[in-house]
């Protein structure tokens, strides 16, 4: 369970870094006209709260590598980030992926905290 802790954990260190580039793009691309500004803001708004889900949610599974508890936490991180961007048909529909992704991350963190809280109980 260390070893799948980790690697979600840089996972998703890895991947806020990508975001917050993206953020910056479209905070770039809102403030020299080539898309809407409404569009661009909720774009960066999106790509913002993801990469602080991410960076959060990275480190707490990071930190929760021998804690189950911390990991469940971690996994609910990743849900939180979801919740505003959630995919739907706004500007921000385009970091879907990011979503799922996300939503693997704490599927993944969520199970494996409670497979070692059951295991640890017998």
């Amino acid at each position: 369970m260390k070893a799948l802790r980790t690697v979600v954990g840089l996972l998703a260190l890895a991947a806020s870094i990508a975001l917050g580039v993206r953020s910056c793009v479209a905070a770039s691309a809102s403030i020299g006209g080539s898309i809407p500004t409404s569009d661009g803001a909720a774009q960066f708004t999106a790509a913002l709260f993801l990469s602080a889900g991410f960076l959060l949610g990275g480190v707490a599974a990071l930190l929760g590598r021998s804690r189950n508890g911390l990991s469940i936490a971690a996994g609910f991180l990743f849900l939180l980030a979801n919740l505003y961007v959630g995919g739907g048909g706004s500007a921000a529909a385009g970091f879907t992926p990011w979503t799922w992704l996300g939503g693997a991350f704490a599927a993944l963190l969520i199970g494996s905290g409670i497979y070692g809280l059951v295991r640890d109980r017998k």
